[in-house]
């Protein structure tokens, strides 16, 4: 299948629409305003903690019960946006989104 990300920002207020599977989700937080309660990749809400680590952005996330999730770190190599996070067994998943032309 296919998935989308739309992300947009107007200073650090950032909104990321993700699209394709079974629904599209729609996260909203602001960088550096603390803990933020969100829809999650998943769409059940969770507390981010979004911070900018030089040209990364990193998004700590939990469930609302307090369940550890595994930080996202999102940021641009050439012209992809890469989105990546640590599985619980160590190993990482990174995927590669390209820049959709709007014509």
């Amino acid at each position: 299948g296919r998935m989308t990300q739309d992300v947009s920002c107007d200073g650090d207020d950032f909104v990321i629409l993700q699209a394709g599977g079974p629904r599209s989700i729609e996260m909203r937080f602001r960088i550096g305003a603390g803990e933020q309660q969100t829809p999650g990749p998943d769409g059940t809400p969770v507390v981010v903690e979004p911070v900018w680590v030089d040209d990364c952005l990193q998004v700590a996330m939990r469930r609302t019960d307090g369940t550890q999730l595994p930080r996202v770190d999102r940021y641009l190599a050439g012209e992809e946006m890469v989105v990546r996070s640590r599985l619980a067994g160590g190993g990482v998943v990174a995927r590669y989104f390209v820049r959709s032309r709007l014509a």
